[in-house]
């Protein structure tokens, strides 16, 4: 699940809509994609060294610091099966619980994204779902990083879906409010909802097969 999401937003649309929050301008263009799946780059926010937001590309797939390559714990291109945590369970999983507890290497972050797919209905006749957040063209998604030789990788984070579009999947990106984007990136989870939305937050379209 939660394997094909996107940014359809160019760099400077997303610096005056995260503005509020200074993310600073990206070392390398930004160009809008429609899909991103595992193995791709997503856009991640992480503080920089004055407490700004900064947007930086970030390989989709966290690769945990015992691995040999980063295709794969031998070089077997098992990668792509680290591009989302569970909630309840990354503070104590060996492949997240250094970036849940922002060691040495590793952290939190934001995943920015203006939607995400899910596939439902039976094999062979599966249907794309496209979710968003009405009146919000960008949202920030839950994240870990880990640096690996120098290339940043990342994750989401999901949780239970919200009762309204658990038709479609029992599963969703765990999106933060601005609010408390602040006290998720600093590990104060006591002041993170780290669950689903209010119903009505977020809106699930049938798109077609």
């Amino acid at each position: 699940m939660c394997g094909r999401s996107g940014v359809e937003m160019a760099d400077f649309e997303l610096e005056g809509y995260f503005g509020e929050v200074g993310i600073t301008h990206r070392d390398l263009p930004w160009l809008p994609g429609a899909d991103f799946w595992p193995g791709y780059d997503v856009l991640v926010a992480r503080p920089n060294t004055h407490g700004e937001l900064k947007a930086e590309r970030a390989r989709w797939g966290l690769v945990p610091p015992w691995w040999s390559s980063i295709d794969g714990p031998g070089g077997d291109r098992k990668a792509w099966s680290t591009h989302i945590a569970r909630v309840e369970t990354a503070a104590t999983t060996a492949t997240w619980r250094d970036a849940w507890a922002g060691r040495p290497g590793a952290g939190r972050c934001l995943v920015i994204a203006t939607h995400w797919y899910e596939w439902t209905g039976p094999k062979g006749a599966k249907e794309a779902v496209r979710f968003c957040v009405p009146g919000h063209r960008a949202f920030a998604v839950a994240g870990l990083w880990s640096d690996f030789g120098g290339q940043l990788t990342a994750a989401m984070v999901t949780c239970a879906a919200a009762e309204d579009i658990a038709w479609a999947h029992d599963r969703m990106p765990l999106i933060l409010h601005p609010s408390v984007w602040s006290a998720w990136l600093a590990g104060q989870d006591g002041q993170v909802g780290l669950g689903p939305p209010p119903v009505g937050v977020v809106d699930g379209r049938v798109v077609g097969r």
